[in-house]
């Protein structure tokens, strides 16, 4: 009666985000060589079936804050935090909303299916990026454009390190995002081009049961032009620091 009881109360508490008041994770962005600042993720406010995290970035001092709604221990919808943490290189802003599916399942679906687990997620996406590359500028509108989510447990029961410590019976986590971008405006062999296309991520994600996300490796990132995929030379990971979980 008690673990119900404690479940009921404690919706947001998923064996890979667990959203106790006050639990905080330091992460450092490693892209393409370059390390950036770190910024922190605090759990600020604790409902019945939500938190607010509010994210600091120790480079700007900028807080944001975003809602997490949670049900029986799996997280229904997340901020996209590191995908913005990636694309913080870029110039412009991105807006990504929850649609549909469940962001993190619970310990009784990863257990149920003997971590032999699939699911999806769907984001919708808004807003606009520019970059200049080789002197190149590329420039990319979203305008409320899905954002595909596909998970699958590849790994239980490894042992990764992080600047945060040692970690063993790890859960590795792959995770392909696909956001359909609505018009993007580059040069292409030398020719200028103004399509709608597709933007493809396939991420590493290791998570320690209790802890959270330790990390996560950009594994690679592609661009379909005329039904051909073209490999982006973005290479990088997420590692945690430090962290402070009840």
């Amino acid at each position: 009666i008690q673990a119900a009881e404690e479940s009921a109360l404690h919706s947001c508490d998923n064996i890979f985000y667990p959203l106790h008041a006050e639990n905080q994770w330091i992460y450092q962005l490693n892209f393409d060589g370059e390390t950036s600042s770190q910024t922190a993720f605090t759990v600020s406010e604790v409902a019945e079936s939500s938190v607010i995290l509010a994210a600091l970035d120790y480079d700007t001092g900028i807080i944001t804050q975003s809602t997490v709604g949670c049900s029986n221990g799996e997280i229904i919808n997340f901020p996209v935090t590191e995908l913005n943490m990636v694309l913080g290189y870029l110039d412009g802003q991105i807006d990504i909303q929850h649609v549909s599916g469940v962001y993190m399942p619970s310990e009784t679906a990863f257990t149920d299916a003997n971590w032999q687990l699939e699911w999806e997620t769907e984001y919708m996406a808004n807003g606009q990026l520019s970059a200049t590359v080789e002197g190149e500028t590329f420039s990319a509108t979203l305008s409320s454009s899905p954002v595909q989510m596909e998970w699958q447990v590849i790994n239980t029961g490894g042992s990764v390190s992080v600047p945060a410590g040692n970690f063993e019976n790890v859960v590795q986590i792959e995770r392909k995002l696909e956001i359909d971008v609505t018009e993007l405006q580059a040069v292409f062999q030398g020719q200028n081009v103004n399509v709608s296309t597709t933007l493809t991520l396939i991420t590493n994600m290791y998570f320690a049961p209790g802890v959270g996300l330790l990390k996560q490796d950009f594994e690679s990132a592609e661009v379909r032009f005329f039904g051909v995929n073209f490999p982006l030379e973005a290479t990088g990971s997420l590692e945690l620091t430090s962290y402070q979980v009840n």
